[in-house]
């Protein structure tokens, strides 16, 4: 597992600004007032105004936009059958300055209207149990968001999710496209369900690239684009089923990278591709899709082993390492009944490094279109004990 590198004193300073923050906030509200709607209040923008700790919003149909500007905890309660949570016409949250780091929590709570943040101040921003009906819109001009967090939502339509800090997705239902900024931002998906409609990229960026990621026991099936992501430090997908995609179902550039068992099958272009210094790239299957199964670029250092790649339309696994000068080691893959070559090497360690190790070996290329493994250089220091055999044009090309 490859770390993020350490950031700046400067986040490291706002981080500690913004605990001490929330711990006296939280020391200043411990009063626990709480107001609930419609018993105390009839809407729920009036129980708002009065800023007390909590809002407790009874099931129900409330034609209300909300503005929310102080720090609270909303809670909707379930109802009968049918009546899940309560529903406003839309969300605006808009956070007084107040010179001090906010935290807006709301639960069980859908709006049939789009949410928006509009935010310049540090704050967090937790939902739990909520449904956002007609999408999420973190816009701010000036981004001081520092974590938002979602667990056991539903989305429709597009999320616009953006933080200088943390952004979580865990245990949602996503029916549309998660845009993710920016630069500074951390990003985790686990257990999330993404049911696209063939348009739109599962989850991408917004920024030329976010800070990190972690995408593990995902579903991801039916978008235009599966995953495409670029990031700064570390990356890391795992656990997951991409399928259906039109193009891409995983591309993923990194500085560290780790993809490991996932299941790709049945898009459009490559199933999987990687463009990383290191990458650990291990234990994935990948079958059906349009370009090839896996498409590794490697800089530095990698470890390609115990992935299965079958019944792609190119080639099942394409490794491409002019530049590396560390070890590359390509163990224990099986290609089979590819419509091009089983493995292809694009490039291997470049010569000028005296020093550098690229190793394959124990692999299993079979009864594809052209080739077993096509060598397009012959710069690999240790090949041995592969299993090549029954393919279309030859065994071996490029190399004895």
């Amino acid at each position: 597992m490859f770390g993020i590198p350490s950031t700046s004193r400067c986040r490291g300073f706002r981080i500690g600004v913004l605990v001490s923050a929330l711990l006296a906030l939280g020391s200043a509200g411990a009063s626990g007032t709480s107001l609930t709607v419609p018993n105390d209040v009839q809407t729920i923008q009036e129980a708002l105004n009065a800023r007390p700790d909590t809002v407790v919003v009874r099931a129900g149909r409330y034609p209300e936009t909300l503005v929310i500007s102080y720090p609270t905890v909303l809670i909707g309660l379930a109802g009968e059958a049918g009546l899940q949570r309560p529903a406003v016409d839309g969300v605006w949250y808009v956070p007084a300055q107040l010179f001090v780091a906010l935290h807006f929590s709301t639960r069980n709570l859908e709006s049939l209207g789009e949410v928006h943040v509009r935010n310049d101040q540090p704050a967090v921003f937790d939902f739990t149990g909520c449904k956002f009906a007609a999408g999420f819109f973190e816009w701010s001009s000036y981004l001081e968001t520092n974590g938002l967090r979602f667990e056991g939502c539903e989305f429709e339509g597009e999320a616009w999710v953006a933080a200088d800090g943390y952004c979580v997705l865990d245990s949602c239902v996503i029916r549309g496209p998660v845009i993710v900024g920016d630069q500074g931002c951390d990003l985790t998906v686990r257990r999330c369900q993404f049911q696209g409609s063939h348009t739109g990229w599962a989850i991408s960026q917004r920024t030329s690239s976010i800070l990190g990621a972690t995408i593990d026991s995902c579903v991801i099936e039916n978008f235009s684009e599966g995953v495409v992501l670029r990031t700064d430090g570390s990356a890391v997908v795992s656990n997951s089923e991409i399928r259906d995609c039109a193009g891409y179902g995983l591309f993923v550039e990194a500085h560290a990278l780790s993809v490991s068992d996932n299941r790709v099958e049945r898009c459009g272009a490559y199933g999987i591709e990687s463009l990383s210094d290191r990458l650990q790239l291990q234990r994935n299957r990948v079958s059906h899709c349009g370009w090839g199964g896996i498409y590794a670029n490697v800089a530095d250092a990698a470890m390609i082993a115990g992935n299965v790649t079958w019944g792609n339309a190119e080639s099942g696994l394409r490794i491409a390492a002019q530049d590396s000068y560390m070890t590359v080691e390509v163990r224990n893959n099986t290609s089979v009944r590819n419509q091009r070559a089983g493995i292809i090497a694009v490039g291997a360690v470049t010569s000028i490094y005296e020093n550098r190790t690229y190793v394959v070996t124990n692999n299993i290329a079979a009864y594809n279109g052209t080739y077993g493994i096509y060598w397009l250089d012959q710069d690999a220091t240790e090949v041995g004990c592969n299993n090549w055999f029954g393919n279309g044009l030859s065994d071996i090309s490029g190399r004895e």
